[in-house]
């Protein structure tokens, strides 16, 4: 996890501390961080994204 979030912009690590910790939507997260609704979305697709990334690339090269 930590791979991932190293990833992200100091806002979106903010949304991501929202909806970890306070157990908020993602739309509700990216509007207490400050940001507009859409933000929130737009987190959980890359969060999703990077971290499918960071699986394949630690999968062994045996298993692909």
């Amino acid at each position: 996890m930590a791979r991932v979030l190293t990833k992200l912009t100091p806002v979106e690590r903010k949304i991501v501390g929202w909806y970890a910790l306070a157990g908020l939507t993602w739309k509700q997260a990216a509007l207490k961080a400050g940001e507009a609704a859409a933000m929130g979305e737009r987190v959980r697709r890359k969060i999703k994204r990077l971290g499918k990334e960071d699986r394949r690339r630690r999968r062994p090269l045996a298993d692909k």
